[in-house]
């Protein structure tokens, strides 16, 4: 994945997590991926299905470019 793709899925990762933080409901027009990846970046796994909702099982959902989109925000204080 290069620079300017990492950016945007970034960028898609946020968009959506502020979209679930201020209405949850929303999680349910996400895949299952794009759900995971939120779940995990607003630390609120209780809105996933109760068989996604242990970390390493989040995790393994993911992949690593999308991981690594989840880790970047978080690192950074996304919220803030």
């Amino acid at each position: 994945m290069g620079v300017n793709e990492f950016f945007r899925l970034r960028a898609r990762l946020v968009e959506l997590a502020r979209s679930v933080d201020a209405d949850p409901a929303r999680i349910g027009v996400l895949s299952t991926g794009e759900a995971c990846a939120v779940a995990l970046l607003l630390g609120r796994l209780d809105l996933l299905d109760s068989d996604e909702r242990h970390p390493l099982d989040v995790l393994d959902r993911l992949g690593a470019n999308w991981e690594k989109a989840v880790r970047d925000p978080h690192a950074s204080g996304w919220q803030q």
